[in-house]
């Protein structure tokens, strides 16, 4: 199994913020909080697509006919994609703070585990839009 390693901008990267015409940078961090539940269910998933391993078998040409199978443990694959190594991965899910958006997306694609939808992450930027538009509208400047 194998999965493309564009090289990407993390979420949380200052070159993803938005930069207006007068040169404002807009940082919108982004990480996600988990129930303790979700983590060991994330952390599990990713361990099972490590133990699983992939095998190839190839007939060198020779006049035996003998055959080689080669068997790769997935594990290198599924760190390089997600960009740490279990046990460092072990440390970020399991920390008290929020995990990077990104992280848990990756974590999702390497392991088919659902546990952020596309739906729930339209419905957390539309409600924190409404949220910036309605404290503007309701905090008006002080006259003086």
């Amino acid at each position: 199994m194998t999965w493309t390693n564009k090289p990407f901008q993390p979420l949380n990267s200052a070159a993803c913020d938005y930069h207006s015409e007068d040169g404002v940078r807009f940082s919108l961090p982004f990480y996600l909080d988990l129930s303790q539940q979700q983590r060991k269910q994330l952390f599990n998933a990713v361990r099972t697509a490590i133990a699983a391993t992939t095998t190839s078998t190839s007939v060198p040409k020779s006049m035996s006919g003998i055959s080689v199978e080669t068997r790769t443990p997935v594990e290198y694959s599924v760190e390089q994609y997600i960009g740490l190594s279990i046990d460092v991965l072990r440390t970020v899910i399991f920390s008290r703070s929020g995990i990077p958006a990104d992280m848990i997306l990756r974590i999702q694609a390497v392991t088919g585990e659902v546990i952020v939808t596309d739906a729930q992450l339209k419905k957390a930027f539309d409600t924190r839009k409404k949220y910036v538009l309605d404290y503007v509208k309701n905090n008006p400047p002080p006259s003086f």
